[in-house]
């Protein structure tokens, strides 16, 4: 009688283990679920990724960056991410609507070159016409792009605040720069 007994009490036990195995898996899958929904969420709603060439000290890769762009309004200084008619690519917000810009090689100089509505101008007397006590106009920022060949000579765009997709945070892409922040690799000096 014994012998039958423990049977049946081991045939529950063993029951009980597998729903509580089907039911700690089930729990498992639910949470893997809940984390891919919520990395998703995060990464369209609060971060997004953009690619390009990145411009460092001594080589060009291609890159992507952590973008946080929800209520972001361009600061000087910041490393941002912009969509151009031709390709997206990464600079430094130099100066903000309002602000004076000077173009020319000396140390004060913002830039070289600034690039506005697709004409590069070299120099202030060039773009006086367009910019009006060379003031960069609403809507617009000047961002800096660092030249590889060259780390002194600096090329401006005047764009629109419109096409800036937000501040670079960190690389995603080279797995080699992978965490590094935007502003140890590309410094505008």
């Amino acid at each position: 009688m014994k012998k039958k007994e423990s049977r049946a009490w081991q045939k529950k036990c063993d029951a009980a283990d597998s729903r509580k195995i089907l039911r700690t898996s089930f729990q498992w899958l639910y949470a893997v679920i809940l984390t891919l929904f919520g990395a998703v969420f995060l990464f369209t709603a609060v971060f997004r990724v953009s690619s390009f060439t990145v411009r460092t000290d001594s080589r060009e890769v291609k890159a992507s960056v952590l973008v946080s762009y929800i209520g972001y309004s361009p600061t000087i200084g910041d490393h941002v991410t912009v969509v151009s008619r031709y390709s997206n690519f990464m600079g430094q917000v130099a100066a903000r609507q309002g602000d004076v810009i000077a173009i020319g090689t000396d140390k004060n100089s913002l830039a070289d070159c600034i690039t506005y509505k697709n004409q590069n101008f070299f120099s202030s007397g060039d773009i006086k016409q367009y910019l009006k006590d060379l003031k960069i106009p609403k809507g617009y920022v000047l961002v800096v792009d660092m030249i590889p060949e060259n780390g002194y000579f600096r090329i401006g765009e005047l764009i629109r605040e419109d096409q800036v997709v937000g501040r670079a945070e960190c690389f995603v892409y080279p797995f080699d720069m992978l965490g590094k922040p935007i502003s140890k690799i590309t410094e505008v000096n």
